[in-house]
């Protein structure tokens, strides 16, 4: 594996990360706001 190779496989792993927490936390807004509108219904 070149030089080359090992710094795109770096930058994709990086950028899986990025995106994965980015859907972690859109998530965790998501359950935060709908658990906040069913604590509203009696």
């Amino acid at each position: 594996m070149g030089l080359a190779d090992f710094d795109t496989a770096v930058t994709l792993s990086v950028y899986a990360v990025g995106v994965v927490s980015q859907k972690m936390e859109a998530l965790g807004k998501a359950e935060a706001l709908g658990a906040k509108s069913e604590s509203k219904v009696p």
